[in-house]
């Protein structure tokens, strides 16, 4: 196979001339859907959609409706210069190996590539406003959390160690179990008593910051400069690639600021551990994305003000590093969100983390 790493428009350039195959019928679909369409991408150039999990089905998608293939049955339908698009990122590496087993040569392209593409060059295009008072408003104190106890990776100190070197003259509060009380919210508690301390900050630094004001930061976020500017503003946050709002790459507010209550509150009925003694691994961005799309924020990348949160569009606190392993910047980044995925199950960590090494060991930038 042959992996590119290529934008949305050179993909569809490529299908004016080849046929093209999707792998993969979930969640990602629709979305890769409306994209390639609206980037003139011609229904018609579609092979065949193949979906181990679905096949025998169909689905519908423009008013077209086409049957969703095995991979065994669609492999015999592909031809030599066909495009092969997977849609989904944390199992692209064991898709891609079934293909390969196959014997196929095709060149092969992952949608979630596409939108680090997107954001690349939308961040290169694009400057976003950070002032929004004459004077600071957010306090100068960066909140972080470590709890469980054991020792922070080197690397994740070096990340802390950034912030003392762009940030010099600010407060650093770090909080633990010695002065946060894990049980202020059910949710909290029971992701502290399963020892998936990742979750555990979702309501914490809500609620903190709710109450203190300041900027919150996961230790694995490097800041690229100092935060100031963004302090002229009652609160802010961003996006990360794919969208989603996500407080762990960076946020900062005034304290008592509404839209941070409601945030924090969407916890307090939210379940961690089901009656069935299973967990909902739901991470953080899905539930506060919920909240603030009833609040009118768009799933589109753009820079957005809600109820005062500035939500940045993805280049600017998160980076496409998670999904990449690159430092791609452009002028607007101010920090990187690091892939420690210590948020994620086992399975989830294996599956992500082999697509990453992938993407670096085998991809192959036009």
């Amino acid at each position: 196979m042959q992996y590119r790493d290529i934008s949305i428009e050179e993909f569809v350039a490529l299908a004016e001339k080849r046929r093209v195959v999707v792998f993969g019928t979930g969640r990602l679909l629709q979305r890769a859907w409306e994209q390639l369409v609206a980037h003139g991408m011609n229904a018609d150039c579609v092979r065949l959609f193949m979906d181990n999990g679905r096949a025998g089905t169909s689905l519908t998608l423009g008013g077209r409706t086409w049957a969703i293939q095995s991979v065994e049955a669609g492999v015999r339908s592909i031809a030599p210069d066909d495009l092969i698009l997977i849609t989904p990122y944390e199992p692209f590496a064991a898709m891609s190996e079934q293909l390969e087993a196959y014997g196929l040569t095709n060149i092969c392209c992952l949608y979630s590539l596409f939108e680090v593409q997107a954001m690349l060059a939308q961040g290169r295009r694009e400057m976003y406003p950070t002032r929004r008072a004459e004077q600071p408003l957010i306090p100068r104190v960066i909140h972080y959390f470590w709890f469980g106890g054991k020792e922070m990776p080197d690397w994740q100190k070096q990340c802390v160690a950034s912030w003392h070197r762009y940030c010099p003259d600010y407060e650093f509060r770090l909080w633990n179990e010695e002065n946060y009380d894990v049980h202020r919210c059910q949710y909290m508690a029971d992701a502290y008593a399963s020892g998936r301390m990742g979750f555990v900050p979702d309501f914490a630094r809500l609620d903190v910051l709710y109450q203190y004001g300041g900027v919150y930061l996961d230790t694995d976020v490097e800041l690229l400069r100092p935060l100031d500017e963004m302090l002229y503003q009652p609160a802010f946050c961003g996006a990360q690639v794919g969208n989603a709002v996500n407080l762990g790459s960076g946020f900062g507010c005034v304290p008592g600021l509404e839209i941070i209550r409601e945030l924090r509150d969407e916890y307090r009925t939210a379940v961690f551990r089901r009656a069935d003694g299973t967990y909902e691994l739901t991470s953080s961005p899905t539930y506060q994305t919920r909240t603030l799309a009833r609040h009118g924020y768009r799933t589109d990348n753009t820079y957005q003000v809600i109820d005062d949160l500035a939500v940045y569009p993805s280049d600017v606190f998160c980076g496409p590093t998670c999904l990449t392993g690159r430092r791609d910047t452009t002028p607007n980044s101010y920090a990187l969100h690091l892939p420690s995925l210590s948020w994620a199950n086992l399975e989830r960590i294996s599956a992500a983390g082999r697509t990453l090494r992938m993407i670096q060991e085998k991809f192959v930038t036009a």
